[in-house]
């Protein structure tokens, strides 16, 4: 299998990063969260990150090369985000 993807932006969030890899037809990325020239990263929201990790599981799953424990994997990055919105003091929100 050959891995096709780009470097992208995390300006816009880490679900958006995963939507635009799905939409060009990449099978993986990468992301740098912030310029290595020196600027400031981005605070990093959790509800977000675990939005693009069920995101990731559920475009595995599509593709046909998930295997069962994708399904466990989705449910526990499900519930972590659904814990996250339910104590929003877990994120500092």
């Amino acid at each position: 299998m050959f891995y096709i993807g780009c470097h992208l932006s995390a300006s816009d969030g880490f679900l958006a990063m995963g939507r635009t890899a799905l939409s060009i037809g990449a099978n993986t990325f990468q992301f740098f969260t912030r310029n290595p020239r020196g600027s400031k990263a981005k605070a990093i929201d959790p509800d977000d990150v675990a939005a693009l990790l069920a995101l990731l599981k559920i475009a595995r799953i599509a593709t046909g090369h998930g295997k069962s424990d994708n399904w466990v994997d989705l449910a526990g990055y499900a519930a972590c985000g659904g814990e996250l919105q339910s104590r929003p003091a877990v994120c500092g929100k």
